[in-house]
């Protein structure tokens, strides 16, 4: 059960800051001036997922994978990706 809970409470902490970082302009606009650099600089694989919040998940869930050691977080991100589609 505190896998489901752990789940749960992952998922709309990634859902929150992937959102942010793809839609909002952030603290001092420090998001849009990140997305704006690196549609400028970045590759164009890297500039299209820097504005999408599935592909942001992803990344996130791969990082809290490597800090926390536990592979099913892995289903954060599927749950991030039917919350987006669902908007």
């Amino acid at each position: 059960m505190d896998a489901v809970i752990d789940i749960a409470i992952w998922s709309f902490i990634i859902y929150r800051i992937s959102t942010d970082i793809a839609f909002m302009d952030g603290p001092a606009d420090v998001f849009s001036i990140i997305r704006g650099w690196m549609i400028v600089y970045a590759p164009d694989w890297v500039a299209r997922g820097v504005s999408c919040p599935i592909c942001i998940s992803f990344w996130l869930c791969c990082i809290l994978i490597v800090v926390t050691g536990d592979w099913y977080l892995f289903a954060v991100a599927g749950v991030v990706t039917y919350l987006v589609r669902s908007e």
